[in-house]
């Protein structure tokens, strides 16, 4: 149980890219502080700040399939002036960096140097970056485990530690909506792009330490879709999980169901429901569903 900031200072502070696509309410909560990535649909950009409106992006690239999409990682200086201004404002003496996948994204090369610089300007600051080997939902579980770390006063090392943890274990399921558009992002895994010319056109994966598998080759949606809820109840079933993250891409009800059957099999469970971000959306398309949850500690 997080306390109240009042009676608790952080040691550590926690930064993430906004790939995670943390709520303003859950950053908030957990005191989580987010780098903001660039997305540029054609001309229009947008500097994707907490609360931006991802369901206004997603019907730019529905309404123009042909304009060019890109969402760039937060660049080095972005990186060092969010470090530098955490420092100032919290008063810690350390802070912690967990990015999406380096297989996906530029995002942590660019942490570190940004680290690199952040440390050399302020006197005393230990910086630490991580990859977090996951991206969205699972990313936002595990930037979650280290914030309820650094809640309760643990050290930067202690917070690594259970981010580290964390990463290992974290665990994503989700029916894909389309693979149509993974032309527009770059750096994503080998299995996207052979699946986007060659698999049906509801493929649910699994995602796990960056590593993708294929679980079904679904045609109808609704199939699908109870493949990903069963996966995640089996995975909820077991272990000590307390939290499970649901994201969706433009089908907020479908989420919303697998949300309450969820809740049934795993009722002291923390379930919440959010839009993905584009990063990992735009290509997976709209209708894209899924569920991330911590495996059982014995499956490290």
């Amino acid at each position: 149980m997080i306390m109240p900031k009042d009676l608790i200072q952080q040691r550590t502070a926690v930064l993430t890219d906004s790939a995670a696509g943390l709520p303003p309410a859950l950053m908030a909560r957990h005191r989580i502080h987010v780098a903001p990535m660039t997305i540029r649909v054609g001309d229009d950009e947008t500097i994707d700040v907490p609360g931006t409106d991802y369901g206004g992006i997603y019907d730019a690239v529905r309404r123009k399939p042909e304009v060019p999409v890109t969402v760039s990682a937060p660049l080095p200086h972005t990186w060092r002036d969010a470090i530098v201004s955490i420092a100032a404002d919290n008063g810690t003496d350390s802070v912690l960096i967990i990015t999406m996948s380096a297989h996906f994204s530029t995002s942590y090369d660019a942490a570190r140097v940004g680290a690199q610089w952040a440390a050399s300007q302020v006197p005393g600051l230990q910086v630490q970056v991580i990859d977090s080997k996951t991206v969205a939902g699972a990313q936002a579980l595990v930037c979650i485990a280290a914030a309820d770390a650094a809640n309760a006063g643990a050290d930067i090392d202690a917070v690594s530690e259970a981010t580290n943890h964390a990463s290992r274990r974290v665990q994503a399921v989700a029916m894909l909506g389309t693979l149509g558009q993974i032309h527009r992002v770059t750096r994503l895994p080998t299995f996207a792009l052979k699946a986007a010319r060659n698999l049906p056109i509801k493929p649910v994966v699994s995602f796990r330490a960056s590593e993708w598998s294929l679980v079904a080759r679904p045609l109808i949606r609704r199939s699908g879709i109870r493949k990903v809820r069963t996966a995640a109840e089996n995975g909820l079933a077991t272990g000590d999980n307390t939290r499970a993250i649901v994201m969706h891409v433009q089908c907020e009800q479908d989420a919303v169901r697998i949300a309450d059957e969820l809740s049934v099999t795993a009722p002291s469970a923390e379930i919440t429901v959010c839009e993905m971000h584009p990063f990992a959306g735009v290509p997976a398309g709209a209708g894209t569903v899924g569920v991330s949850w911590f495996a059982e500690v014995g499956e490290e």
